[in-house]
């Protein structure tokens, strides 16, 4: 799947409520990292992302996937993710399936992470394991897991999400964490439609994926 990188639209200077978003999810995705319940703890395996996923056609019927998310435990041990939700979504964004891999890109040679496509995490070549495994810092496994979602929006409608809150169980102890991945889901098929251009966030890179 090739895609592009394009230079954000110029930043006007004007609060938004994307940006007002994006602020509070790397304020979230900080504090998630330092704290949350006692023993092992699943955090991003890396720094925020600053880059903008815009992905259109989606729809019902027409899945959007997403992973390039790396987890990684604090501490040796297991953690299994339980649910993950869109974080200060504008419009309506459906996680309909999550799963993780170790990152394919140590576990297979010349093997790629998911990226974005169209169709199902299936077709990307997840399982419908939800455990991370990965302790932080471990080269061996490429630093953590690769997470993937399966998105929909409702027909005819375009979303956004300002980053993914992941709930997870680790033993015996119910956490989570966030990954500030900014996600736009457009139901048309062009990216640069009104509708879906005005849901990004100013000041950040611009990656589509047709």
């Amino acid at each position: 799947m090739l895609a592009r990188r394009i230079d954000a639209a110029a930043d006007l200077g004007v609060p938004t409520p994307g940006r007002v978003a994006a602020v509070s999810v790397l304020a979230a995705a900080m504090v998630a990292a330092c704290a949350g319940t006692p023993g092992v703890q699943l955090r991003p395996a890396c720094c925020p992302n600053r880059v903008v996923e815009v992905l259109p056609g989606a729809s019902p019927a027409r899945h959007r996937t997403v992973g390039s998310m790396l987890l990684c435990l604090t501490a040796a041990g297991r953690a299994t993710i339980t649910r993950v939700t869109a974080m200060d979504p504008i419009g309506h964004v459906e996680v309909v399936r999550f799963a993780v891999r170790p990152n394919p890109l140590i576990a297979t040679p010349h093997a790629d992470m998911l990226g974005s496509d169209f169709g199902s995490l299936a077709d990307g070549g997840f399982s419908t394991n939800a455990t991370v495994d990965q302790a932080c810092g471990d080269d061996k496994h490429g630093y953590g897991s690769e997470l993937g979602l399966e998105l929909a929006v409702p027909a005819g409608a375009n979303a956004v999400a300002h980053g993914w809150r992941i709930d997870y169980q680790a033993d015996g102890d119910a956490g989570s964490t966030t990954f500030p991945l900014t996600v736009v889901l457009c139901s048309t098929p062009d990216a640069d439609a009104p509708a879906c251009h005005t849901l990004e966030n100013p000041g950040r890179a611009r990656l589509i994926v047709g």
